[in-house]
């Protein structure tokens, strides 16, 4: 009850043509003039709403974020505490060691939980580890029963398999004559025939494996980790006290690489791939129209991008620089700068703006920036918001300093202690100390305003205030350019 009728004493006091008594009430059109934006308490509670859909804070506790078209809703808990996605035919669930998940599509309408490690719960599944149960979907398998740990029965398409104890002894077959089996016991021996008919195998696993398809002409072995070598029609495959040393030929593609990993690589012969390492120091990879170059791995790193759509540079000094670029086949250009821990600067593919400082998260995303939007404002010392014609909205100190300006208007807010706006429709005022004495002047006349309510004529016109208006608009125009 509190919070509206402080709203309303506030409105009364600053008059109905502001509705902004910012940080306790505000009211007003987007700065792109395509929807409403109101917040209470700024900045704990804040609603826009318009082209890019609506987005709700209750800071730090609550965000909920819906699409233009209404048909998704992104809701938040806590930053990345407790997630929600909801869409026309499914919804998701997401807390500590909890998941839901839940399709509504036409002939298929389920849901399916786990309260890890030991719950598995669903419209077709019941699983409580490690008493037993029965799962479908689960691991990538259609059906998996157990009953307690020492006995599981998996099926995947036509194939069944039977662990008993799990996963020691393990035996399965689809039922076919000439298709898939298997008979295992770790790590002593084991052997499994697919149903391509490649028969695999390993003795005193993982030391030596095996696998072979006559038809098909491939084979390999692995002695670990001594030596390997597998080979099909198309490319053989060497490997010395594996993972430090491979040799690698693709007769199809021309490509060869040696590496004596991680110090050493070099490839090429594909028009699609050449690599030359050298680590720590240098690396050169370029694969398919990505091209990445490291200098001090993993300190600095540059990556350029051409696919014939876009064009891209990234430059990066981990953590502290990265810088993106990138133009897109109409000739509009992204940029973003990070300095961290100072702060973001970016300019989107539109010509909107954006500066932010501090950054105190060093890595940048869209799905990083929505997960801490309810906790970005009370670590923000500035940040500033230009349109692509000019409009700009720039907040200070935890956004309670904050003030706009338009081809329009122009307004400043300093909470208790100094609000001022001017504007083309000839209301403009000052005001001081939240209210408690200011000048206003409208349609030529200007008065004296004391104790929010009592208003005494100073007379004059409003001539001064037009130079004010063309400097507001000529700044607008420049910050457009």
């Amino acid at each position: 009850m509190l919070g509206p009728l402080l709203a309303t004493f506030l409105l009364a006091c600053v008059g109905p043509q502001d509705r902004d008594a910012h940080p306790w009430y505000r009211e007003r059109e987007t700065l792109e003039k395509d929807g409403r934006e109101s917040a209470v308490l700024y900045p704990f509670y804040e609603r826009t709403s318009g082209k890019t859909g609506e987005n709700l804070q209750v800071r730090p506790f609550y965000s909920r974020q819906v699409s233009p078209d209404g048909k998704e809703v992104r809701t938040n808990i806590l930053g990345p505490v407790f997630l929600k996605y909801e869409s026309e035919h499914f919804v998701s669930v997401r807390a500590p060691l909890y998941y839901r998940v839940s399709r509504k599509t036409p002939g298929d309408e389920s849901w399916f939980a786990m309260l890890l490690p030991f719950v598995f719960v669903g419209s077709d599944d019941l699983l409580i580890f490690p008493i037993g149960g029965t799962t479908r979907g689960f691991l990538g398998y259609d059906r998996l029963t157990m009953v307690t740990p020492f006995y599981i029965q998996s099926q995947l398409g036509d194939f069944k398999a039977h662990n008993a104890p799990w996963p020691f002894v393990s035996w399965g077959t689809d039922g076919k004559e000439g298709g898939r089996r298997r008979f295992r016991v770790l790590p002593f021996y084991g052997k499994s025939r697919g149903s391509d008919g490649t028969e695999s195998g390993f003795v005193a696993w993982p030391f030596y494996t095996y696998s072979r398809n006559v038809e098909k002409e491939q084979s390999s072995f692995h002695l670990f980790p001594l030596v390997g070598r597998s080979k099909t029609a198309t490319e053989s495959v060497t490997t010395i006290m594996f993972p430090f040393y491979h040799a690698r030929d693709n007769y199809l593609t021309g490509e060869k690489s040696r590496a004596v990993w991680p110090f050493y690589q070099r490839a090429g012969g594909a028009d699609a791939l050449e690599v030359r390492r050298a680590w720590p120091f240098y690396e050169y990879r370029r694969t398919g129209y990505t091209t990445t170059r490291y200098w001090a791995w993993p300190l600095v790193r540059k990556v350029t991008v051409d696919d014939g759509h876009v064009r891209g540079r990234l430059d990066y000094i981990v953590p502290f620089v990265q810088k993106t670029h990138y133009v897109n086949d109409k000739g509009q250009q992204h940029k973003k700068k990070i300095i961290w821990p100072i702060g973001r600067w970016e300019t989107y593919y539109d010509g909107t703006r954006e500066v932010r400082i501090p950054r105190l998260i060093p890595f940048d995303s869209p799905a990083a920036r929505q997960q801490v939007s309810s906790f970005t404002p009370f670590f923000t010392l500035f940040s500033k918001r230009v349109t692509p014609d000019g409009d700009t909205d720039r907040k200070w100190i935890l956004g309670l300093i904050q003030s706009r300006s338009t081809k329009e208007s122009m307004s400043v807010k300093v909470p208790l202690l100094y609000s001022r706006r001017t504007a083309e429709d000839g209301k403009n005022h000052v005001r001081l100390l939240g209210g408690l004495l200011g000048v206003e002047s409208e349609k030529g006349k200007r008065s004296l305003r004391l104790f929010w309510g009592i208003r005494i004529p100073l007379g004059g016109s409003d001539e001064a205030d037009q130079p004010e208006m063309a400097r507001l608009g000529a700044a607008a125009e420049v910050e457009a350019k």
